[in-house]
């Protein structure tokens, strides 16, 4: 736990693998009978299948931010199709209840605190992977009819982080925010007043959260 935040997947590899360079766990090793499941042949004291297995452990484990992302990606995507659908759709089927309108919102609601904990939580280099994966799916599509959770993910990925200078002061950063205002901001004169409305909030997302940052982009 760091600055009052829980951070996952940070050095996993290391810390995992650290117990198994021990001589008391090689020696360990040597006393199991070869029927053990956890026998494992060594060589002058190298463990290179376990040091594989816990590698792909740890990279499994730090991985999974990067596809739960891909799954948020997928039902942004989802979601605008379907709300513009029911816009442009005529007959009952097309109007929202007020259930639909409930549910919709706590759908919102909790994909929201999901991601802001999911990015908080994240080491310095998978946010830094994360933040690039949100950066393409924002150039690459544009969802009008699903502003309000792109704007919840952009508040997510620009959440302001703490990070410590080489002479240990410590300092507010926004990496998010850094990578996200170049593509919310770039040639919006040519855009359609959808794309614009859209992008305008996806930024008043990414500038909620991002702490003293938003001051270095003040002339963007």
């Amino acid at each position: 736990k760091k600055e009052g935040t829980i951070h996952i997947g940070e050095n996993i590899s290391e810390y995992l693998i650290r117990p198994t360079q021990s001589k008391e766990y090689a020696d360990a090793l040597k006393r199991l009978p070869e029927s053990s499941l956890l026998y494992r042949e060594t060589q002058d004291g190298d463990l290179p299948e376990t040091s594989l297995l816990v590698e792909e452990a740890a990279s499994a484990l730090s991985d999974w931010s990067l596809a739960f992302l891909d799954r948020v990606y997928a039902l942004l995507s989802a979601s605008g199709e379907r709300e513009k659908a029911g816009k442009f759709g005529s007959g009952v089927a097309s109007r929202h209840s007020s259930a639909d309108v409930q549910q919709a919102r706590n759908f919102s609601r909790v994909m929201k605190e999901c991601l802001v904990q999911v990015f908080s939580s994240m080491d310095a280099e998978t946010h830094k992977l994360a933040v690039r994966s949100v950066a393409k799916f924002l150039e690459d599509e544009t969802l009008p009819f699903a502003s309000k959770d792109a704007a919840a993910l952009c508040i997510a990925a620009s959440g302001a982080r703490v990070a410590e200078k080489e002479d240990g002061q410590k300092v507010s950063t926004s990496p998010g925010l850094d990578a996200l205002v170049p593509i919310l901001t770039d040639n919006l004169e040519h855009h359609s007043n959808k794309t614009l409305l859209y992008r305008l909030r996806c930024l008043a997302g990414a500038v909620r959260h991002a702490g003293r940052s938003v001051y270095e982009h003040r002339s963007d």
